[in-house]
């Protein structure tokens, strides 16, 4: 029986971060999913498509925040780069007083806070 070591909390933060915004991603599809079809829409195609997009965004995420959770270092940066792209929108969504952009905003933080400080430990 192999005994493994426990698991750094910043590791778990940030796979935990990634994996609520998969689940936002997932929802997000599955709501436009279902308005595509519902709504009396004269762009059918482009709501399939805008569904399609965040479902296949939500697995990726979700393969991400099983890769940080691992402790794969390849996930390190696309996790950076998904959260910096997360910041762009989070930030002018705090300006225009919008309660999503302090949610937004708290997940890039946890997902950048504790990722890329464990990261750089662990490289030194």
């Amino acid at each position: 029986m192999k005994i493994s070591a426990p698991m750094p909390w910043p590791r778990r933060i940030a796979a935990l971060a990634v994996a609520i915004e998969s689940a936002i991603a997932l929802a997000a599809g599955g709501y436009l999913a279902v308005a595509s079809v519902v709504s009396p829409a004269t762009e059918r195609g482009a709501g399939v498509a805008e569904a399609v997009l965040a479902l296949v965004l939500a697995a990726g995420l979700a393969l991400l925040a099983r890769a940080v959770l691992a402790g794969s270092a390849r996930a390190t940066v696309p996790v950076v780069v998904w959260q910096v792209l997360m910041s762009t929108i989070a930030v002018p969504a705090l300006a225009e007083n919008a309660p999503i952009g302090v949610g937004l905003l708290l997940l890039c933080v946890a997902g950048l806070g504790v990722l890329v400080p464990a990261r750089r430990a662990a490289s030194a």
